[in-house]
């Protein structure tokens, strides 16, 4: 015998749909260029985001306008070398393994250096001459915030 009363179940089914149905804004306002990426990841670290949380990174950078399979991959092989290991299966790549607090942000860096196009400037002042930033939870997302304020 079942658990759940039924309107347990029908209040557990609402809410799946619902998280679906979040999950599917988030992505087709990227892929219409209403959002960037860096939105949706800011999103699903507020605290009403747990759904974006299960999104697959693959599937977030697929979901921009113009990337198809071949950019999506490289962009990937670019955030396992700024890691500097080899990253786990691609289902498992989640939004909540990029900002999984126990990397002390260094996954979320590794994320902004392997999204970053423009490589004619320096990733931070004083490179290489100077150390790169300390990674901290707190301090990368201020940094987010700053840079999505531009």
């Amino acid at each position: 015998m079942s658990t759940f009363a039924p309107a347990s179940v029908t209040q557990a089914r609402s809410a799946l749909a619902a998280a679906r149905r979040h999950r599917a804004e988030y992505l087709m306002s990227i892929t219409e260029g209403l959002l960037e990426v860096g939105d949706l990841i800011k999103a699903a670290s507020a605290p009403d985001g747990h759904p974006l949380l299960v999104l697959r990174l693959h599937q977030v950078l697929l979901a921009q306008p113009g990337w198809g399979t071949t950019t999506t991959d490289r962009t990937l092989a670019r955030l396992a070398g700024a890691l500097g290991a080899e990253l786990p299966p691609r289902g498992r790549l989640t939004v909540a393994w990029l900002l999984d607090p126990r990397s002390d942000g260094s996954r979320y860096l590794a994320w902004c250096e392997a999204l970053r196009t423009d490589r004619t400037q320096p990733p931070w002042p004083g490179f290489p001459h100077t150390p790169g930033p300390r990674s901290t939870w707190a301090a990368t997302l201020r940094a987010f915030d700053e840079e999505a304020t531009r």
